[in-house]
């Protein structure tokens, strides 16, 4: 939704207008699920670990609102005209993807630690 690097997106105003909105609905139904997922297990994930990973999902939670108010109409119409991201969303894009690999790697080498019981 918010690209860090090369984008594309359909030259067409109305396919570009369609594919806007699949990648807003498919990112708002991923977030809810990785909310669902991660508040779930909860109790399970060590403090620590839960705090990075929520973390994330609080920044991807805020690029949704900043491509919400995009879409939200007022009486004057469609507020995708004249809409522009700002710096610190392309940024806030380039920090999800760090700490996301930056917590995978520690899960991994908590995980490559433990000892396997037969």
């Amino acid at each position: 939704m918010v690209p860090a690097g090369y984008h594309w997106e359909p030259s067409d105003e109305k396919y570009r207008k369609e594919y806007e909105d699949n990648c807003f609905d498919a990112a708002n139904k991923s977030v809810g699920e990785a909310q669902d997922a991660l508040y779930s297990c909860a109790p399970f994930i060590p403090e620590d670990y839960f705090n990075g990973y929520e973390s994330v999902l609080n920044k991807c939670k805020e690029q949704i609102n900043v491509v919400a108010f995009r879409y939200s109409k007022s009486s004057i119409g469609d507020s995708r005209k004249g809409f522009n991201l700002r710096p610190d969303d392309y940024k806030r894009t380039i920090e999800i993807n760090e700490q996301w690999r930056k917590h995978n790697e520690t899960i991994r080498d908590y995980l490559s630690g433990l000892d396997i019981v037969d």
